[in-house]
Order: C-alpha cells, then sequence, then structure tokens
C-alpha cells in the first residue's frame, strides 16, 4: 500500500508540473553521468543474525537521452561495496563477526525536469525498473527485480556541463527460499520489500 501511494503521488505530480510552462531541452541529446555517493543498505534479514550493513559508497553512471518535452530516458548501473558487523542493537551473531558482500544495481526509467525561467537549477524527478544482485561473502549470488523512484536537482554550470544531486529509494522485492532459517546468510529469508537509500552526486556531461 505504501508503494502504490507512492507511485500514485508520483504520477500525480507530474500530470500536475506537465501543464506547467519550462524550458525543454533538445529532443535526442545524449548525456553521460558519472556519479558517486553513499548507499543505507535495509539489513533485512540480517539483523537476524545479529549483524548490520553499514552504510556504504557506491559508484555509478546514467546514458541519458532527451526526449519532446521535459521527460528523459536513461539507464543507470551502481556498484557498492558493502561490509557487515555485529550490531549494537540485536543479539549476539551466529559465530559471524564480519562479511563483506557487493551490490550491483541496474535499472532503466525515465525523468522528468521542471525547468525555470530565471534560475539555471531544475527539479528533477526519475522512475525506473531494473534489478539488484547481492553478491555476498561465501555464498551465491541473489538477484531481485527492483523499482526506484528518485527526486534531486540539476545545476548548469556550462553549456555542456550540469551538477547534479539526489536521492533515490531502491525499492528491492527480495524473494529468498531460505524459508525462515536464520542459519543461511541471505538479504531476506521470507518474500519482503526492502528499500535501499541513495544519496549521490555527479556531473552530466553534453555530448549533443
Amino acid at each position: 500500500m505504501r508503494i502504490a501511494g507512492l507511485v500514485l503521488t508520483f504520477a500525480v505530480t507530474i500530470l500536475f508540473m506537465s501543464t506547467t510552462s519550462a524550458r525543454a531541452q533538445n529532443p535526442g541529446s545524449i548525456v553521460i553521468n558519472p556519479y558517486a555517493g553513499a548507499i543505507v543498505f535495509d539489513d533485512g534479514a540480517v539483523n537476524d543474525l545479529g549483524l548490520e550493513v553499514d552504510v556504504g559508497a557506491i559508484f555509478g553512471g546514467r546514458l541519458i537521452v532527451s526526449l519532446p518535452g521535459n521527460f528523459r530516458l536513461f539507464g543507470a548501473y551502481g556498484y557498492a561495496p558493502l561490509s557487515m558487523e555485529a550490531s549494537e542493537f540485536v543479539g549476539e551473531p551466529l559465530a559471524i563477526t564480519d562479511l563483506d558482500a557487493n551490490s550491483h544495481v541496474y535499472y532503466g526509467g525515465f525523468e522528468y525536469n521542471l525547468y525555470s525561467r530565471v534560475s539555471p537549477t531544475t527539479l528533477l524527478l526519475s522512475a525506473g525498473i531494473g534489478g539488484m544482485t547481492v553478491d555476498l561473502e561465501g555464498v551465491d549470488d541473489q538477484t531481485d527485480f527492483l523499482a526506484s523512484l528518485g527526486v534531486g536537482f540539476t545545476h548548469r554550470a556550462s553549456d555542456r556541463i550540469t551538477f547534479r544531486a539526489e536521492v533515490r529509494d531502491h525499492i528491492m522485492f527480495c524473494s529468498s527460499d531460505a524459508g525462515g532459517v536464520v542459519e543461511e546468510i541471505a538479504a531476506c529469508f521470507n518474500d519482503e520489500i526492502l528499500n535501499h537509500f541513495e544519496i549521490s552526486g555527479g556531473l552530466e556531461v553534453w555530448l549533443y
């Protein structure tokens, strides 16, 4: 229900903003956006083992193509090396003190830019779908469906360089065959929704 509300709010906002006047981009413009930031990984089932995932760094890039109006099509990939340690809020872990993991997130979708007539700064909203692969040390990779919602801003520094910053919720629809057995290591032990929050920034480089 919470996810449905977020999607509905996002859709209504897009419809409202599409009725406002804004400076449109040239359709077909191509942009690359390397970025870096931090990700707060939803501990999910890891907490049941007495572990917590540390806040980690994320590095990635986007390829963006401008569409008619203020919409843009994008594809994105991010890599986040993660580490786990004994939780301060849960009981003693099951003979585990430290564990490393790698997270790969890849998704594509659409974004909307609301331009101002008087400022080079724009509001940015985006939504996409894709997948997230979690590679836990000594355990088979786990890949799950992902929906990603973001809000942020861009600021034009020159004709070909734009600064971009955003907050993003990677909504991971986690499924597991562990059947609630906490002796196994997994992102989740039962089907559940995990929210991984990303804060990132980078430069958009306009190639065309």
